[in-house]
């Protein structure tokens, strides 16, 4: 650590009211003249500095810790609903294979075939967002097809009919599903990076007269899918209400591509009240009566036309990786590690965040008395060219899970959870969630989450200068804040493998003032 000091000048204007005798305004005018002569001159105090400011750089002991259960699940309340597929070689982070599994909507308008009605095909239409991660070659990928076996269960609760349905679980990174070893569906198509990474910005801005498409259509060739799903809505439409015993008995799929060198996002979503031309679905082709007839079921959460029942299809995300050849050989759930080489990393979905540690902050700040924070930042320097979109700050415990800002309190003889008084006094500086969500995130000087320049790949300055004063106020509490982590932000941490590589050289940099109070 190291530090300079710097003395400010001071000077008064005093502006005379229009009462004071002429005579007065001439002696203090000569008096402000003869004063100008003189820069350490001060007008009515000691020439001697009340105040000094002072500079310092801290060391945050930077290390990278890998969080596990990371939710990827895209249910009711999600907001851009992505699911991921693919296989990538990363030079930095091993071999990644992510598989994506989803069940299925039925119809949303009620559909009466007669009994004479044949199935001809089932096609299921896979539309993309553009977002990728992997080679910036163009190449082949090739996705398969295959049925779960597991039910996949919502996370909505609901009343249909005399049916409750309740999530008894959550769909993690490492989930593990049944799934059927006969592939149902095989399609080889190209990717190419640069049409993805042009498009991919086009898609996400308010402006949809330049959205591009890209989809995909597959065959399914299951023997017996395409005459069940007929033979329900012909015999047995009271199924095809009731998405509990529909998703019970039709599982959905499972996505995945053993060959290929790109993990991409599939858009489960409609944006219109029916299914179009664009959308990802199953369609089912029968002909009744000599009419060619099509049926949609849709892989987003939807209401039914007919009955107003809501069905939350709910789609997730797994991903594995090797990282036994790369920098991080060794790495352990929430156990510190410092990578070889000089890097650290931050990565979505792989659900890797660099911690920093304030041990050295609070050691230097014990040392000094009333002191006012001119600016905190704290300097990282990213080189990655595929990093997040937004990032942000989150508190991390004694164990480097997320913090909870929440402690077990007894009420009425029922133990249940209570805020933390310190985290109440820090309320300004940090925003934290439900109990059933209990993190805590800090609030940088203009705001929680902040944005990354994709035009430099850089960071921007990261000012928590606001927080860095209440910790100083608040630095004999036992509670206090002593690790953060540098994360996406919680979205982009569950649907994309965006990354930072940062380096080692990260530190907290110090602008303070304080009175100098002299002996006499």
């Amino acid at each position: 650590m190291r530090r300079t000091i710097t003395t400010q000048n001071h000077f008064i204007t005093c502006i005379p009211s229009w009462r004071v005798k002429a005579a007065g305004v001439f002696c203090f005018f000569v008096l402000f003249l003869l004063s100008c002569k003189d820069e350490l001159s001060y007008i009515g105090f000691h020439k001697e500095p009340r105040i000094s400011t002072y500079y310092i750089e801290i060391p945050v002991n930077p290390s990278v810790i890998q969080m596990t259960g990371l939710l990827t699940e895209n249910d009711l309340n999600t907001i851009g609903p992505r699911i991921l597929v693919g296989r990538y070689n990363d030079p930095q982070f091993g071999i990644m294979n992510v598989h994506g599994y989803s069940n299925y909507a039925p119809p949303l308008i009620a559909l009466t075939p007669s009994a004479t009605a044949t199935a001809d095909s089932l096609v299921l239409q896979l539309t993309f967002d553009f977002y990728r991660y992997g080679s910036a070659s163009t190449s082949n990928q090739r996705l398969q097809v295959f049925e779960v076996l597991d039910t996949i269960h919502s996370s909505f609760v609901y009343i249909a009919g005399a049916d409750t349905i309740r999530r008894t679980d959550n769909y993690f990174n490492s989930s593990t599903i049944a799934v059927s070893p006969q592939v149902i569906g095989d399609v080889t198509f190209n990717v190419d990076p640069v049409y993805f990474d042009e498009s991919f910005p086009l898609n996400q801005d308010r402006d949809t007269t330049n959205n591009r498409i890209f989809k995909v259509r597959i065959k399914i060739t299951s023997p017996t899918l395409a005459n069940d799903l007929l033979n329900d809505m012909i015999s047995n439409p009271d199924l095809l209400k009731n998405f509990s015993k529909f998703s019970g008995k039709y599982k959905g799929f499972a996505f995945i591509m053993n060959q290929g060198d790109q993990i991409i996002g599939i858009n489960p979503a409609f944006r219109t009240p029916l299914s179009t031309s664009k959308d990802t679905k199953l369609s089912l082709y029968y002909t009744d009566g000599g009419i060619k007839t099509k049926a949609d079921f849709l892989f987003n959460h939807t209401t039914n036309a007919s009955t107003g029942q809501l069905n939350p299809v709910t789609s997730f995300t797994t991903l594995s990786t090797d990282y036994a050849s790369t920098t991080m050989s060794g790495i352990q759930p929430y156990k510190d590690i410092i990578p070889f080489g000089n890097y650290l990393y931050v990565q979505s979905a792989t659900a890797l965040v660099t911690k920093f540690d304030l041990t050295n902050f609070y050691q230097y700040i014990d040392t000094i008395e009333n002191a006012v924070f001119n600016s905190a930042e704290l300097v990282v320097n990213n080189t990655s060219t595929r990093p997040p979109y937004q990032a942000q700050f989150r508190v991390l415990d004694q164990n480097n899970f997320f913090r909870s800002p929440y402690i077990d309190s007894l009420v009425n003889g029922v133990i249940t959870k209570a805020p933390d008084p310190y985290f109440q006094i820090m309320g300004s500086v940090l925003t934290y969630g439900l109990p059933s969500s209990p993190t805590i995130d800090i609030n940088a000087d203009l705001g929680v989450t902040f944005p990354i320049f994709r035009d430099t790949y850089s960071i921007p300055q990261l000012f928590i200068t606001n927080f860095c004063q209440a910790m100083y106020t608040n630095r004999h509490y036992p509670q206090r804040v002593k690790t953060f982590c540098l994360m996406p932000t919680p979205n982009e941490f569950k649907k994309s493998i965006n990354t930072f590589v940062l380096d080692k050289s990260a530190f907290l940099r110090i602008y303070y003032s304080k009175p100098v109070i002299k002996v006499r």
